[in-house]
């Protein structure tokens, strides 16, 4: 992902000659001259953001050493540019219990938070420090089976509007919603240049602009009716 600075992060398990598997992240300058790789074993990461302040957040699971199987997940680390890790946070399910199996994560910023989108679609808010602004129910109401692969596009503005696409139902029907943090709802918006949407529009934001591709075509609009980006 690109950085408010236009670094660079990435990260997940690079796979050695003889098959084994290591967790990292990697770090590249704005001016392309600096990289940094983040030896994080056993933690893999399944996703990635640079937030505002260049700090490095990736959410995870650890595995054992022995046997590469998955021992724990639901973490969300932050690493500063050296390789320092910030903080560590465990996610947990609303019983108390270690939520697992964090593929599919999705880690967004804005000029004052990080946005994290859960397997089970719970959106949560940190703090650019590590603490939580809040917590939101998924679009499915904790359905588990209709978990965040059913997105096909997602973004969180600068000026924090959370736009998420929803995949094709069986009518090939495409939901775009808001999180309306007021009303702590998901409100369905129009996208005013587009009828119908196409599955794979929603591509983003680029600052507070939300980005439409369609083919070879990129499309850029202001902001949509129906997004809040309140408190």
């Amino acid at each position: 992902g690109g950085g408010f600075d236009k670094s660079i992060v990435v990260g997940g398990n690079a796979v050695s000659s003889d098959s084994r598997r290591s967790g990292f992240v990697a770090w590249i300058s704005p001016d392309r001259q600096q990289r940094k790789i983040i030896q994080t074993e056993p933690f893999r990461p399944e996703a990635v953001v640079l937030d505002a302040n260049g700090v490095i957040w990736a959410a995870g699971y650890t595995v054992d050493g022995e046997t590469g199987y998955e021992i724990g997940g639901g973490l969300l680390r932050r690493y500063d540019v050296s390789g320092a890790m910030l903080s560590s946070y465990q996610l947990r399910n609303p019983d108390g219990s270690e939520s697992f199996n964090l593929m599919s994560s999705r880690l967004m910023a804005s000029k004052d938070r990080v946005g994290w989108l859960t397997l089970i679609t719970e959106y949560i808010e940190f703090t650019l420090d590590g603490a939580i602004r809040d917590r939101f129910q998924g679009l499915w109401q904790g359905d588990k089976v209709k978990n965040i692969r059913w997105l096909s596009g997602w973004g969180l503005s600068e000026n924090n509007d959370l736009i998420l696409e929803k995949k094709p139902d069986e009518q090939r029907h495409v939901e775009v919603v808001a999180l309306d943090r007021g009303k702590r709802a998901w409100v369905p918006v129009s996208l005013p240049a587009h009828s119908p949407v196409k599955p794979g529009m929603v591509a983003g934001f680029d600052g507070a602009t939300l980005v439409l591709s369609q083919k070879d075509v990129v499309e850029r609009l202001r902001p949509v009716e129906g997004s809040s980006a309140k408190n």
